[in-house]
């Protein structure tokens, strides 16, 4: 299971542990891993093959604004969305992106079991269908 993960450098820590989290779940090999929506953007225009998952971590509603725009290229992805808080703006934003999982920071306690559960399920659901 090859997974895209963003997060900017203006999420900090938190970038950092989720980033870590993931690649203890599944090996570095398979994370892909992106600090600018620029990058990521071109990365999934180039190709998609092989991704089965995204994980955007944002750090703001501003950074989920230039995001938005480009939700078409999350279509055939089941994407995982971490938002920095619990704003009614934010999470009406983050919906336009059809994320097959929302959540935000502050909801975590200072962990990401809940991401992590979501992995896990993915990871198994893949196991099985190979």
């Amino acid at each position: 299971m090859k997974v895209l993960f963003y997060a900017s450098a203006e999420t900090g820590r938190t970038g950092k542990e989720l980033q870590s989290l993931i690649e203890n779940l599944l090996g570095t090999e398979q994370v892909e891993v992106f600090r600018t929506v620029d990058n990521m953007a071109r990365r999934l225009c180039r190709s998609r093959a092989g991704i089965c998952i995204t994980v955007l971590l944002v750090a703001h509603g501003e950074e989920l604004d230039r995001i938005i725009p480009l939700g078409y290229l999350f279509d055939d992805l089941g994407l995982l969305l971490v938002l920095p808080e619990d704003d009614p703006r934010l999470v009406a934003a983050g919906h336009e992106l059809h994320p097959r999982f929302l959540t935000h920071v502050g909801n975590m306690g200072g962990d990401f079991r809940d991401v992590e559960a979501v992995l896990q399920k993915k990871l198994k659901h893949d196991v099985k269908a190979a």
